[in-house]
């Protein structure tokens, strides 16, 4: 059942509950699905507001300031750079406001998981690994866009690599059948992209989940403390007789106090309705009591309600933030037109210098680590792409049917931290190496596919011969103190977003453990990218959903236990 601030008389107290799930993206979409067929009564809370398929589609400005997150206007910012972070705010998160390019989660990535100490992601030690990716893609649908549906713009892309002698593919995407109108980004307005929206949403209702959307949830409260909670825990663990026995007194006094362990707090808006000029919109509040409570608002959502709910065991929270910053390249076809706006975008892919051939001999970990996506955006997103104002601007616009762009998503090692106001995070030395270089093979494929001009990621710096390559190492931008994209003048930006409540084996330095339960606090999880220690390298939707389906095995065996 989904629930909306219309359907609501007044305020509203709903549960106890087996499991309250905050945020219905990838990670709560399908944790929802999981816990509701394996039996749980589970509500989820959803910022953003519900839109069906017959209202998504070709409607740019209006749908991206709707089922996006208005975060893209606060971007993570260091002493060098500044990165606009893109996300899904609505029924179905970022899945919905996607290009759903679908990748595995990466062993590589398990691997070196595993090395941190969460052994239950090696591949080869667990082998229902892959059975939960085989599941996924099965259910989802996955499968590489046919060669046949590529447009120009993918075309560009593919005819550049095989002239550059570099591994590219065709990307797999979670669809049966495409239409193939280029606005997977506004939605899919014919409800056929399997997003979780149309999924793992969809089939909890089956199961009786509600889902409130417009709920915005403005604190989380610890009723009280049990035998797994920190203290108490190693308290047990040393006591005996008496001393024992008058601890789990006291715990089971505590359970007295309250319905449910957890109490969530949140505000009920018309999220679908235009925010007033003046003041805040009305709003019902809402109240859910829950058993268990995972968190899955993303890495700045999740980090937030623990950091305005006053729960940061050992000053965790909000710590080993990362991201997966890219930045648009495009080029000038003047004799070809390439309506790169029209037909399915980022449908190829370079894969070359990608993080999951770290082993390969050619691999230099110094600047590789990165994917190109073929990319392009309907006239407002170009408008924000393509450099100069006035009539120069004007004059590149007018060539829109002309250009064809590639992006690079790159592998970040940095890490920041995200606060109740801000997000530090600033690019390293070896990041801005591998911008650079990815910039530089970026431009070898247009020149080689024959592009007469690119406009690169770097301010300023425009190239109409492949002589001028080396240009981009050299680039420096007037008064900076760094070289290339270490400035806060590159159009920076990431729609992958990690970290901020981390699982680790150590509770000192990690917010859960390798199960994804709070060490400190049993009954609260975290469902998303929230809990990655480390970025992935590869477009991370997928790896968020199998990382929660994961979760939500482990939910269930130690539920189970417990009772």
């Amino acid at each position: 059942m989904i629930i909306e601030y219309k359907d609501l008389i007044g305020s509203k107290t709903v549960g106890p509950v087996d499991v309250c799930i905050i945020g219905s993206g990838a990670g709560g979409a399908t944790l929802a699905y999981y816990l509701a067929k394996a039996g749980y009564s589970v509500v989820v809370l959803e910022k953003g507001g519900y839109y069906p398929a017959s209202e998504l589609g070709r409607k740019e400005v209006y749908m991206l300031t709707r089922i996006q997150s208005p975060m893209i206007f606060t971007p993570a910012t260091g002493e060098y750079t500044r990165v606009s972070l893109i996300a899904g705010q609505c029924y179905g998160g970022g899945t919905v406001a996607s290009e759903s390019v679908t990748w595995d989660f990466p062993e590589v990535v398990g691997r070196d998981w595993a090395k941190l100490g969460l052994k239950s992601f090696d591949f080869d030690a667990n082998p229902k690994l892959s059975e939960y990716q085989k599941e996924l893609n099965k259910l989802l649908s996955v499968k590489p866009v046919e060669m046949h549906h590529h447009n120009r713009c993918n075309q560009v892309l593919a005819i550049g690599a095989e002239r550059e002698g570099i591994r590219w593919k065709s990307s797999d995407r979670p669809v049966e059948f495409c239409f193939r109108c280029g606005n997977c980004t506004q939605g899919c307005h014919y409800g056929v992209k399997k997003d979780a929206a149309n999924t793992f949403l969809t089939w909890s209702h089956k199961f009786k989940t509600e889902v409130y959307c417009g709920a915005e949830v403005t604190s989380l409260k610890v009723n009280y403390a049990t035998e797994g909670d920190y203290p108490y825990s190693e308290k047990l663990k040393k006591a005996q007789g008496a001393v024992k026995e008058d601890i789990l007194r006291e715990l089971k006094n505590q359970k007295k106090s309250a319905p449910a362990k957890f109490t969530v707090y949140a505000k009920m808006r018309d999220a679908k309705a235009n925010a007033p000029r003046k003041g805040e919109p009305d709003y019902k509040n809402l109240t859910v009591h829950a058993s268990n409570v995972i968190l899955a608002a993303g890495p700045v959502g999740t980090s937030r309600i623990l950091l305005k709910s006053r729960i940061n065991p050992n000053g965790v929270v909000g710590k080993q933030f990362s991201t997966q910053p890219g930045s648009m390249n495009m080029a000038l076809f003047p004799e070809l037109e390439i309506r790169g706006w029209d037909g399915i975008n980022d449908s190829t892919e370079i894969h070359h210098y990608c993080y999951i051939f770290r082993d390969e001999p050619y691999y230099d970990p110094s600047r590789h680590g990165f994917l190109c996506e073929s990319a392009l955006s309907l006239p407002w997103g170009m408008c924000n792409i393509l450099p100069g104002v006035g009539k120069e601007h004007l004059e590149l616009m007018r060539d829109l049917n002309h250009w064809a762009g590639i992006e690079v998503i790159l592998k970040s090692d940095s890490y920041g931290r995200i606060t109740e106001d801000d997000i530090n995070f600033d690019i390293s030395e070896r990041d801005n190496e591998a911008l650079l270089f990815a910039t530089w093979v970026i431009c070898r494929v247009f020149f080689r596919a024959g592009a007469k001009e690119i406009c690169t990621g770097l301010p300023g710096l425009i190239l109409k011969s492949p002589n001028q390559l080396d240009e981009i190492f050299r680039y420096r931008y007037p008064g900076a103190k760094r070289k290339g994209f270490m400035i806060k003048q590159a159009n920076l930006y990431s729609g992958h977003h990690f970290g901020g409540a981390i699982m680790g084996i150590e509770r000192e330095s990690s917010f859960a453990d390798e199960t994804g339960e709070c060490h400190d606090i049993k009954g609260l999880w975290v469902g998303d990218g929230s809990s990655f220690p480390t970025t992935v390298g590869v477009n991370c939707a997928m790896s968020i959903m199998f990382v929660a389906r994961k979760t939500a095995e482990h939910f269930i065996e130690k539920v189970a236990r417990a009772q």
